[in-house]
């Protein structure tokens, strides 16, 4: 009775989508390619990889200002992609060759900058997650339930022993280790089973349970005990299993949203988010997994890959090269009369009347050698003078930009901040030493700064062009 509620839930969804726009928590940062974008993969709020089709892998080192192409050295699509820390990382990928299929396996132990490729020797296995929990221990699964193993930092590959099971030849579809002893992987078939594979002595052997009906595709663990898997398909919708018990015991139901759980990942104890794949949409939590809402992500992407590093930088990816950044609202206290303001955020739109709609003057911008002039679009890394009728508190929806380097020109310069303060001892340029003032910012008259604060602007004086470095 509940399979036929939900197949009918499902089809009135199909017929008559509906417009989830309640809340939104992304923004769409540039578009690096027109491929799919499988995975990405933050190590920390600024050094991240995403890797996708026809042997796509680009790296960022400033929280996706800009991202940089790496020679993955081959053309197949890149289905998993795993960053152990900022140096050694693995990919995987698969190929045909006299009509057998393959998995070609990518390697780094410089942080991208080469990538080596081997074939795992046995034809037909497709491996679709690899972890390690170190440099040399590591784990991949894949098709017809197969779990092998290294000790070697992937050099070679061991079977491992699954129990049997009722189902010993499903689809393995990733697997995480919580410690050295501990691990788990999820998996299954459409429309056959859910399935969950448990370790607790290394890998050496798992054990396997049935635990629904539809696939489950990725896994957090809240701690050694609570772990939630998601999954799902197109008929039913998302799916969520459930164990307080480091794996023992699940609970296994479906959500109630159109979607498959394809990624997931929290930025804290209790917000967490998950790609739901074909819908092109997204699901939220702010109670820990218990209950979700989905929302469509910007114009409607359909996105696989979601990565938390901290609980203030989030990135999402999925078709046409698409990139999602984690956003969230600023409050900004501004003054009757003339404020000295910067952004120091990505936006949907850095128009003023946007920005600051409760203005009553045009925004003006000191260029060094010219003078002020009125500025329709507001640009990261600059200030601006901006006034206002009456005492105000503005709110702006933005991604945080933790780095940026400020191009400024011989004189006097009025450049912006980025999202975190920076006391001004830390602050670097290129080339060194070209500062020669204090930095002033503007509140009911000019004082000196010794830490640059977000949204304000600071006038400075170089003795040369060049950039001031914020991070």
């Amino acid at each position: 009775m509940r399979i036929v509620t939900l197949k009918l839930k499902y089809f009135v969804l199909l017929a008559f989508p509906m417009l989830m726009f309640s809340q939104q928590h992304w923004i769409k940062l540039i578009q690096v390619d027109t491929v799919k974008i499988h995975r990405v993969v933050f190590c920390d709020s600024l050094t991240g990889w995403i890797a996708g089709d026809s042997g796509l892998i680009m790296k960022t080192t400033n929280s996706g200002l800009s991202w940089i192409r790496q020679n993955s050295n081959i053309n197949q699509n890149i289905v998993e992609l795993f960053m152990l820390d900022k140096n050694y990382g693995w990919g995987l990928s698969h190929f045909i060759s006299n009509g057998n299929y393959f998995t070609k396996i990518l390697k780094t132990t410089n942080g991208g900058e080469n990538w080596v490729s081997t074939v795992y020797p046995e034809p037909d296995k497709l491996f679709l997650s690899v972890f390690f929990f170190d440099s040399l221990y590591g784990w991949m699964c894949g098709d017809f339930g197969t779990v092998v193993s290294t000790q070697d930092g992937g050099v070679s590959w061991s079977d491992v022993r699954v129990e049997p099971s009722e189902y010993p030849r499903l689809t393995v579809h990733k697997v995480k280790f919580f410690s050295p002893s501990f691990g788990i992987a999820v998996g299954g078939v459409r429309d056959l089973a859910a399935v969950v594979w448990r370790t607790t002595n290394g890998g050496d052997v798992w054990y396997v349970s049935l635990q629904g009906t539809e696939p489950l595709y990725d896994i957090h663990f809240k701690n050694s005990s609570e772990i939630i898997a998601f999954g799902g398909d197109f008929e039913f919708g998302a799916s969520v299993v459930r164990s307080s018990d480091a794996g023992l015991n699940w609970d296994y139901q479906f959500i109630g949203i159109w979607g498959e759980g394809r990624s997931v990942a929290f930025k804290n104890p209790d917000t967490g988010f998950v790609a739901l794949g074909y819908s092109g949409t997204y699901m939220y939590t702010t109670d820990g997994g218990y209950n979700w809402t989905d929302v469509y992500t910007p114009d409607s992407i359909r996105v696989y890959s979601v990565s938390f590093p901290n609980p203030n930088y989030g990135f999402m990816v999925g078709d046409e090269g698409t990139i999602l950044k984690y956003a969230e609202y600023f409050k900004i206290e501004v003054t009757n009369n003339w404020n000295l303001l910067s952004i120091p955020v990505n936006t949907n739109s850095f128009s003023r009347d946007q920005l600051f709609p409760n203005s009553n003057s045009q925004a003006y911008q000191y260029l060094p050698g010219v003078g002020y002039r009125v500025q329709d679009s507001i640009k990261n890394g600059y200030g601006y003078w901006i006034k206002f009728p009456i005492d105000t508190v503005l709110n702006i929806f933005g991604a945080r930009r933790p780095v940026d380097s400020i191009n400024v020109k011989k004189g006097w310069n009025i450049i912006g901040s980025i999202s975190n303060p920076v006391a001004v001892s830390n602050i670097s340029t290129s080339p060194d030493g070209i500062i020669n003032s204090n930095f002033f910012y503007y509140e009911n008259g000019y004082k000196m700064a010794d830490t640059l604060k977000p949204f304000l602007g600071y006038w400075v004086k170089v003795k040369e062009d060049g950039f001031i470095i914020l991070k």
